[in-house]
């Protein structure tokens, strides 16, 4: 009797990748509709995620942030963390038109 054994799948890096930045985004998604809510939170998600696809060629991406820019507090520490990631940055604002807020979102990225 012969058992017939599944083929495992190469590990391949993109595919940890994938799965690597999908539990990141998740988990920033949760922190973000803790601070800022339900509708706020997974938009902000979606910014944030498309700005990664813009520059998702580079080899290092970290510090990602946002901050709600009436809140001075929030700022200061967004202005903190941009300065301490890699060499290149990618910053951007936007409102959100419903609440009137605006944040800005970005992140760090190099080699």
């Amino acid at each position: 009797m012969s058992h017939k054994h599944r083929q495992r799948r190469p590990d391949y890096p993109e595919r940890h990748d994938r799965t690597a930045r999908k539990v990141a985004f998740d988990s920033m998604q949760k922190r973000l509709v803790r601070k800022y809510g339900e509708e706020i939170g997974p938009w902000l998600t979606r910014r944030v995620a498309s700005m990664f696809r813009t520059i998702r060629d580079t080899y290092c991406v970290d510090n990602f942030r946002v901050c709600d820019t009436a809140i001075s507090d929030e700022v200061t520490r967004y202005t903190e963390q941009q300065s301490t990631g890699c060499c290149g940055s990618y910053d951007g604002q936007i409102t959100h038109f419903a609440s009137g807020r605006t944040f800005k979102f970005g992140c760090n990225f190099g080699h």
